[in-house]
């Protein structure tokens, strides 16, 4: 068989077995939890900084009453090179930090935040001008039936078991799928594959 034969056979045969494994991903992959979408009208306005130093013109909190986790969408932006955003939780105090290029890494949404608020922050990097962030839409975690919202947020997923709980920070469970994920040294998160497909507004 010839050179360019053989690599043919092998995307071939390379591409079933994706194709396969993409199928098999699917009908393994969990239910998501129970959720709704909300419009969310949040708008940093445009910033200039001519300081030496970094500011952080825009500081505010979006609500969604009840809900037992949120993220958020965004709709435009301009972070420059250097300026970011950071979303904080209320609830356990649990933080994203965004720039220009971990924004498209997340397809403009936000990291899935426990409970019903959160803090959205601008910083704006010395010199740079016009930066902003504009919020177009919500997605609102419901509370799973015959768990009452007055109990809090769920500590396990796993329900009665003899597991052991782990203080780990670097393992724990993905929001949607409930698969286990472990936090390499380079920032890096590791997971199963049929628990890798990401899931955004």
């Amino acid at each position: 068989m010839r050179s360019h034969e053989r690599k043919l056979a092998s995307a071939l045969v390379l591409g079933l077995l994706v194709g396969l494994a993409g199928t098999s991903a699917r009908a393994q992959r969990p239910d998501l939890p129970p959720y709704h979408k909300e419009p969310c009208r949040l708008d940093t306005g445009k910033h200039t900084n001519l300081k030496a130093e970094a500011t952080m013109p825009f500081d505010d909190i979006v609500v969604a009453p009840g809900a037992a986790w949120m993220q958020l969408r965004i709709s435009e932006c301009n972070l420059g090179a250097k300026s970011y955003i950071t979303i904080s939780s209320t609830l356990d105090g649990g933080t994203q930090r965004l720039d220009a290029k971990s924004l498209k890494d997340w397809h403009n949404n936000t990291a899935f935040f426990n409970g019903d608020s959160v803090v959205v922050k601008l910083h704006v990097a010395p010199g740079e001008k016009g930066i902003f962030v504009a919020f177009d839409q919500m997605m609102v975690g419901e509370w799973v039936s015959g768990v009452p919202e007055d109990d809090g947020p769920l500590e396990s997923i796993c329900g009665a078991d003899d597991r052991v709980a782990s203080t780990d920070a670097r393992v724990g469970r993905l929001m949607v799928g409930g698969c286990t994920a472990w936090l390499a040294s380079n920032g890096t998160v590791l997971t199963a594959g049929h628990c890798s497909s990401p899931f955004y507004l």
